[in-house]
């Protein structure tokens, strides 16, 4: 992706037909604006870390509106309510998850270089007790322990014991504590959930069917594969009856086989 810009900055490599923008840009035309809900927002909500930083908090709306953006490119496949609202649906959170995840896990982290610092330590070695931490970070114990709270509220350490279990009662983390057993841990999982950890579908892992479906090749070096984006430009307006507009207007029937391409 980044050689791809820096060629195109440069004025070397090739861009994308024009005729395929075109055509992008007439598909734009016939959006229509819609309001929508989000049915699992609650659900993602749950799945991230309790008591996030601010900026993560803030990052979080930004996730819905990226959701509720790809619904609204998708309407012709989107279904609508009672009131007219559509509705978004996983594929749209699977291709939020690809434009955003990495900047929502850089709004969890604390910017602190002292946090950063500890962190690093911790990972190192996988899980550690405060007193260890406090020698190797060469402060006191109280001020660790200080530190040690205030970081698992942000929900970027938790509590564990010696396996890296978390504590299920806090009778457990508390005699843990007194014996000298309690260790602290990085928190796993501390982004955004993939589409397979929402959903549980087996379809949206790695290797599912849906999830290559859906895959927005964010990754892929070189020019830009313009079959792609003309099978994208199908998928998301397979079931709009004004597809054939776009497509023949811009002198690309061609390009788009009769058969209608569905998920």
């Amino acid at each position: 992706m980044l050689k791809q810009l820096a060629a195109k900055a440069a004025g070397v490599g090739s861009d994308i037909d024009g005729r395929i923008i075109e055509t992008w840009q007439h598909f734009h035309d016939l959006l229509d604006p819609m309001q929508v809900i989000v049915p699992f927002a609650v659900d993602l909500l749950n799945a991230l870390p309790e008591n996030p930083p601010v900026a993560a908090r803030r990052a979080f709306g930004r996730v819905i509106t990226t959701i509720k953006a790809m619904a609204v490119l998708h309407q012709a496949q989107r279904k609508t309510n009672e009131t007219g609202q559509l509705i978004a649906e996983y594929a749209d959170y699977a291709m939020a998850y690809q434009l955003i995840e990495t900047s929502f896990a850089e709004s969890l982290k604390d910017e602190s270089e002292i946090t950063e610092s500890r962190v690093e330590i911790i990972e190192t070695e996988k899980r550690i007790t405060p007193g260890a931490l406090a020698k190797k970070a060469g402060i006191s114990s109280p001020a660790i322990s200080q530190w040690i709270e205030s970081t698992i509220e942000k929900g970027l350490v938790t509590w564990c014991d010696e396996n890296g279990e978390v504590f299920d009662e806090k009778s457990a983390l508390t005699t843990a504590k007194h014996s000298g057993k309690a260790y602290v841990r990085i928190v796993t999982g501390k982004s955004l959930p993939t589409p397979y950890e929402l959903t549980g579908d087996p379809r949206w892992d790695k290797e599912g069917d849906l999830s290559a479906l859906y895959d927005l090749h964010l990754g892929a070096e070189g020019p830009v594969d313009e079959g792609w984006v003309n099978w994208k430009l199908r998928l998301i307006t397979s079931n709009n009856e004004e597809e054939g507009e776009v497509v023949e207007s811009c002198g690309l029937a061609d390009e788009f086989p009769d058969k209608t391409m569905t998920h």
